[in-house]
C-alpha cells in the first residue's frame, strides 16, 4: 500500500529499496527503460549494480571502475564518471566500449549530456566541468570559475549546463552553452547540495546532504523552493524517470535507494485575494484567501518566517478558498504561499505574500473580553458602538481603507460599502486600540 507523506504537498513514497548487504554507498541511479531495471553506481564496492523487475539485485559492472559516481544512459550505453576517466558498457550485455582518461582530472563526478552528444563532468577538486566530445573522446576545460561544483543537469530550454555545488549557502549555477559564462541562479540556504534533474513541467529538483532532504524550484528560480521529501540520509545523484515522472534518490548513508512518486501538475499558479501584500498590524489569526483554480479539489497552504520556506510554522490542507492561520506570534513577518491538488496531483507553490502581525506592547482585546460591543453584526449600512470610539478605520479583505471617522462616535452610516467581510479597527476613550471582523449584508 502507497504511503502518504504530508509534506508542504500530498506526496507518495512508492517504494523503499534496502539492500545493505550488497548497496555500498550508492552515489547515483538511472532508470534503463528498454531492459526495464534501475542501474546504481557503488562507490565504496568500486561497482555497477542493477535491480531487475523483481527486485533482484546483480552486479552489472564488477571490475575496473575507480570510485564510479554519475551513471546516466546515452543511446545503447552506459556512461560512468569514475575520479579520472569516463566509461562506456552496452546495455546489452555490459561489455566495455569506451574509456577516457581525463589528464589533470582528480575526482570528477556529475555529469549530463546536451543534445549535441557533448558530455559535460564536474571536477570537485579541480573546481571545473570539462566538456568531453564522445564521438572522438576530445576534452578541454568548459568552465573553472565554480566552487565545489557536484550535480549537473542540461538545461535544454535555456541551452545551458546546470551545476550544484558542495558547501555551505550552496549555490545554483548556469553555464552557458553558448560562450561558457556562468551566471548565478540562486544562493540557497542549504549545505552540500549533491544532485540536480527536472521534471516534465521543467521544475528543478536537488538533493541536499545539509537538510537530509530533496526541494523544488519552479523553472525561473524566481520563488522560493518546496521540500519534495525529508528524512533521506546522505541523498546523492538524483534522477526522474521520465515514463512515470518518479524522482529516484540514492542515500549515500544508509547503503538504500527511495522512488518517490512526484504527482506534480504543470497547471497554472494559484492567485491570492486577501490579507493584502505586506499587510502589518494584522491580529495573531489571519484568514488568508485566494482565487479559485480550474479543476482543483483541494489546496495545501504553507507558512512560516523563513521567506524561503526552509523552515516553516505550518501547512493546512482544506477544500475551500480560505484558512485560519491561528496562534501566530506578536510583531512577526509571516510568509504563505498555496498550492492546489488537481486529481490527486499537485503544483508547485505559488509566489509567496507576507504580513506582519501587530506589536505586542498594543493592547488589542477581543469584543468578548471588553465591554465595548458592536452591532448588529451583520449589518446593514449602519453600525453601532456600546460606547463612543475613536480613530475608526474600515478596510476590506485586500487591505484598502473604505471608511474612516476622527472623532469620537457611537454609530456610522456607509452607504457606499457592498455586501462583504470587512476588518473594524478602533480606539477606545482608554487609547485601547481594537480590531475585529465586521460582516456587511
Amino acid at each position: 500500500m502507497t504511503k502518504k507523506l504530508f509534506l508542504f504537498a500530498m506526496l507518495f513514497i512508492m517504494g523503499f529499496s534496502n539492500f545493505a548487504q550488497s548497496l555500498n554507498s550508492p552515489e547515483s541511479i538511472v532508470y534503463d527503460a528498454i531492459g526495464n531495471r534501475y542501474i546504481i553506481s557503488n562507490i565504496n564496492a568500486n561497482t555497477i549494480l542493477q535491480q531487475s523487475d523483481d527486485g533482484t539485485l546483480t552486479d552489472f559492472v564488477s571490475e575496473g571502475l575507480n570510485g564510479p559516481k554519475a551513471v546516466i544512459i546515452v543511446g545503447d550505453t552506459l556512461l560512468s564518471i569514475n575520479n579520472t576517466s569516463i566509461q562506456g558498457f552496452l546495455l546489452s550485455d555490459a561489455s566495455k566500449v569506451m574509456h577516457i582518461d581525463v589528464a589533470g582530472s582528480e575526482f570528477m563526478n556529475g555529469a549530463s549530456v546536451d543534445e549535441n552528444g557533448n558530455l559535460f563532468v564536474t571536477d570537485m577538486n579541480k573546481n571545473c566541468v570539462y566538456r568531453i566530445l564522445l564521438t572522438s573522446g576530445t576534452y578541454n576545460v568548459f568552465n573553472e570559475d565554480l566552487s565545489s561544483p557536484n550535480g549537473l543537469h542540461f538545461d535544454k530550454p535555456n541551452n545551458a549546463i546546470l551545476v550544484c555545488s558542495w558547501g555551505g549557502n550552496a549555490k545554483i549555477q548556469s553555464i552557458s552553452l553558448t560562450d561558457s559564462s556562468l551566471t548565478d541562479l540562486v544562493s540557497t540556504k542549504m549545505s552540500d547540495l549533491d544532485g540536480i534533474c527536472s521534471d516534465n513541467c521543467g521544475n528543478i529538483y536537488v538533493s541536499s546532504w545539509g537538510k537530509n532532504a530533496v526541494f523544488v524550484f519552479e523553472p525561473t528560480f524566481s520563488k522560493p523552493p518546496t521540500k519534495i521529501a525529508e528524512g533521506l540520509n546522505g541523498p546523492a545523484d538524483i534522477a526522474i524517470r521520465e515514463d512515470n515522472q518518479t524522482l529516484l534518490v540514492p542515500n549515500f548513508n544508509s547503503n538504500s535507494f527511495a522512488i518517490i512518486e512526484l504527482g506534480i501538475n504543470c497547471a497554472k499558479a494559484v492567485s491570492y485575494s486577501a490579507p493584502a501584500k505586506e499587510s502589518t498590524d494584522l491580529e495573531t489569526t489571519v484568514t488568508v484567501e485566494w482565487k479559485a483554480v480550474e479543476g482543483a479539489t483541494s489546496y495545501n497552504i504553507e507558512y512560516g518566517t523563513d521567506e524561503m520556506f526552509y523552515s516553516t510554522v505550518g501547512i493546512k490542507a482544506t477544500e475551500h478558498l480560505s484558512a485560519d492561520l491561528e496562534e501566530l506570534e506578536f510583531a512577526t513577518t509571516y510568509f504563505w504561499r498555496v498550492a492546489a491538488i488537481i486529481d490527486d496531483t499537485k503544483t508547485i507553490y505559488s509566489d509567496a505574500w507576507s504580513f506582519t502581525t501587530v506589536e505586542s506592547n498594543v493592547d488589542i482585546q477581543n469584543l468578548h473580553e471588553n465591554e465595548i460591543k458592536i452591532y448588529p453584526n451583520p449589518c446593514d449600512n449602519t453600525l453601532n458602538f456600546s460606547e463612543a470610539v475613536n480613530n475608526v478605520s474600515i478596510t476590506n479583505v485586500a487591505g484598502q481603507q473604505v471608511y474612516s471617522a476622527k472623532p469620537f462616535v457611537k454609530s456610522i452610516n456607509f452607504d457606499e460599502l457592498t455586501t462583504g467581510l470587512y476588518f473594524v479597527e478602533f480606539y477606545s476613550s482608554e487609547n485601547i486600540k481594537i480590531i475585529t471582523k465586521l460582516l456587511q449584508k
